[in-house]
Formats: structure tokens, C-alpha cells, sequence
């Protein structure tokens, strides 16, 4: 694990032969950025990075909202809670996104 001076926490997860399976990157704070295509899941609101994604691949919601799994891409993206509505700023963005085997 590092966690970098913003905040910003990356983990890389090895399988069984010691072999990189996966990398995590976790919210820190603003000043840095986690980036795929026109994408920052970590910065956008949950929905429109679902909405986003869901223009070119299959998002499969699991945990009852709280993980959302691109399986094309191999991506997972985690939130601690779920928002009771669109003025809850609780869980309205992903917290983590995983990039690899989980």
C-alpha cells in the first residue's frame, strides 16, 4: 500500500504465484486524479461514471448498489454506502476502483 501525500491510496494485490492480479486506487483528495478514457470515478458522481460506462460496456450492480462491476474490463467500482436521495451527499461517489482480478 502507499498513500500519497493528497491522500490518494494504491494497493497491488498479488494471486498465489506472486503475480500481480489486481491494483487499487482509493479517494484521497482532489488534487490528484485517477483517469480512464474521459472518465474519473473517483471525482464524478457515481451515476453519470455508471452512465459513462454503460454507454460502451455492461455495468452489473452487485452488493445492492454498493460495487459496480465492469467485467470487459476487469474494473470494480466500490462505495461505503448508498445515498437515500440525489441531495444526500453520502456515497455519491465511488470511494474505490479496482483494476484487475478481485
Amino acid at each position: 500500500m502507499v498513500t500519497r501525500e493528497s491522500g490518494l491510496t494504491m494497493f497491488v494485490y498479488f494471486d498465489d504465484r506472486d503475480r500481480v492480479a489486481a491494483f487499487e486506487f482509493g479517494n484521497g483528495a482532489d488534487s490528484e486524479t485517477v483517469r480512464w478514457s474521459d472518465i474519473e470515478p473517483l471525482k464524478m458522481p457515481a451515476t453519470e461514471v455508471c452512465d459513462r460506462i454503460r454507454s460502451r460496456y455492461r455495468v452489473v450492480s452487485e452488493d445492492g448498489g454498493y460495487t459496480f462491476h465492469v467485467r470487459e474490463m476487469r474494473i470494480y467500482l466500490w462505495r461505503p454506502v448508498i445515498p437515500e436521495d440525489v441531495a444526500d451527499p453520502v456515497g455519491q461517489r465511488f470511494e474505490s476502483v479496482l483494476l484487475g482480478n478481485a
